[in-house]
């Protein structure tokens, strides 16, 4: 079978799109729960500069973006042993928050923080990578806190990033430099295609 045909990449297009919602409403709620909400205020010291810029997250979309991908990640299930760790390939929208300048030499803006939603298809789970907003938590970390924010961020945001999401997820099916990871396994073809009907059906 080919890419066209492949009922691998359908369903797994299919799951993507139908996490889209989900993952963007877990980000954004995110990061107002660590102090990045909207009219946060921080200052970072330049790696080749002796004092520190301002910046401020204002909230509108040209302070976050996401991005698609379908990434490893490491999780623990229990097998009827011990407890083992094991990396699958999950659904992931990377989400980048950046900062806006208010005075200082330093960029119009800076990345405050990363976060990754993580799909855990096996268990119907979201996972989140917050290791960037944790270091952002450091008191020895680059950036300094001015002021902490829990604003929400607005529904226009909201449905931006939802768009945004929606074309990534199509853009990185197409490209021919990503696929399943079981695409193109022959003898788990029929099974697929059976799974893929049915969740048509339910709507799953």
């Amino acid at each position: 079978h080919n890419r066209r045909t492949c009922v691998h990449l359908k369903r797994r297009k299919l799951q993507a799109t139908r996490l889209i919602e989900s993952s963007v409403k877990r980000a954004l709620s995110t990061f107002p729960e660590y102090g990045l909400g909207v009219g946060a205020m921080y200052s970072m010291s330049s790696y080749w500069k002796d004092h520190n810029t301002t910046y401020i997250l204002t909230g509108d979309m040209l302070d976050i973006n996401v991005n698609y991908r379908e990434e490893r990640y490491y999780t623990e299930y229990d097998t009827n042993s011990p407890t083992v760790k094991c990396h699958l390939e999950s659904p992931t929208f990377k989400f980048q928050l950046d900062g806006r300048k208010v005075y200082g030499d330093g960029w119009d803006r800076e990345e405050a923080v990363k976060l990754n939603v993580h799909n855990n298809l096996k268990d119907g789970q979201q996972t989140l990578d917050s290791r960037h907003i944790r270091a952002f938590q450091i008191e020895d970390c680059r950036n300094k806190w001015l002021g902490k924010s829990s604003t929400e961020f607005s529904k226009a945001v909201y449905d931006r990033l939802v768009e945004r999401a929606t074309k990534e997820v199509e853009e990185y099916y197409r490209n021919k430099e990503n696929k399943h990871p079981e695409f193109g396994w022959a003898g788990t073809i029929e099974a697929e295609q059976l799974q893929f009907e049915m969740d048509e059906k339910e709507g799953k």
